[in-house]
């Protein structure tokens, strides 16, 4: 078969996944609890254990106890109240108590404050609100926060300027924080040199961490990378590697790139077939390139049995997407 198109990718991420996130999560060490006599942080530990043995009634009443004072009560009474346990499920009570969380300095509820205001969960969606409440968490050092506030300077959104300068700092605060997303998107940056200088070097240093906390698309990026020899020593087995960790989280771009590596033998045996499989998962989800190179093996009669048929369906369906090496077999076809 004639040499596969070699798929780019660009690493900006376009939509935050931890701002959706409304599982539990630690308050930091740095709220804000002013203790009394009577408050007592065991009771509060008890309300944990509670929860986390599946006593939720045991667990809001602990809560409930001590929150006019914990900041940890509140955070878990309000995520109680979106997931609904231990009562009925409530976004805006959840937003009552990250407010009073949040106005206590908890970062925690800082950060989930922001969220539902990003997301309109609960509370009518402000953007300038949600981006107010996600610096007060950065400023403490929230990764979350912090990646998020990035996403907002990147894009020029709550009424922040569109500034990929100031968007690179938070994401390499966030990043120096092991979170993964934050690592994925600053090694992105330093590839391409967008908001800081152009560093392969410090590229490779972020998608490997990012990568082996297991991002998929990072595991794309580095395997990429190694097939292609880009900034490192091209080496097909660290490839595969990377590959096959990120095609196993369902990553389309990782899944094409190994089905080049089977269509040309790249660190594997040739298998034609196993390309063939991998082109037609991803064409049939609509990605153009994978609909060309499975158009160009039904042409060749290439790990499937010819079908002059089957290759002009699927050129005409990557063509109708702007694929230019589609339209040009269309052409030589006479099927444009």
């Amino acid at each position: 078969m004639k040499k596969s198109l070699i798929i780019f990718f660009f690493f900006l991420l376009s939509a935050s996944l931890l701002g959706q996130n409304s599982g539990a999560e630690t308050s930091s060490p740095k709220q804000t609890n002013v203790q009394t006599p009577n408050q007592d942080e065991a009771e509060v530990d008890a309300g944990f254990t509670a929860y986390k043995n599946g006593k939720y009634a045991e667990a809001h009443k602990l809560f409930l106890k001590n929150a006019d004072w914990s900041a940890r009560a509140k955070n878990m009474l309000g995520f109680m109240c979106i997931s609904g346990k231990g009562g009925r499920q409530d976004d805006k009570e959840a937003v009552n108590w990250f407010r009073k969380s949040a106005e206590q300095g908890d970062v925690t509820g800082q950060k989930k404050l922001g969220d539902a205001y990003l997301d309109g969960a609960g509370v009518k969606k402000d953007d300038k609100e949600a981006a107010k409440w996600y610096r007060k968490a950065a400023e403490q050092n929230n990764d979350k926060a912090q990646y998020e506030l990035a996403e907002m300077y990147r894009k020029g959104q709550g009424g922040l300027p569109k500034d990929i300068v100031e968007a690179a700092k938070w994401y390499l605060r966030s990043a120096e924080q092991d979170n993964p997303e934050g690592q994925m998107v600053i090694g992105g940056m330093y590839q391409n040199g967008l908001g800081v200088k152009k560093d392969d070097q410090e590229a490779i240093k972020w998608f490997r961490k990012s990568a082996e906390a297991g991002n998929a698309m990072a595991q794309n990026a580095l395997g990429f990378m190694y097939k292609n020899g880009f900034a490192v020593t091209q080496d097909y087995e660290e490839a595969l590697k990377w590959l096959q960790k990120a095609a196993e989280q369902d990553d389309a771009q990782a899944q094409a790139n190994l089905g080049i590596m089977y269509n040309n033998g790249y660190g594997v045996k040739q298998d034609y077939m196993m390309a063939a499989k991998l082109y037609r998962m991803l064409a049939e989800q609509g990605y153009d390139v994978a609909q060309t190179n499975l158009g160009s093996m039904y042409l060749d009669g290439t790990g499937v049995a010819k079908d002059d048929k089957e290759a002009i369906k699927w050129y005409r369906k990557a063509a109708a997407q702007g694929n230019k090496q589609a339209r040009e077999k269309l052409k030589e076809l006479g099927k444009d």
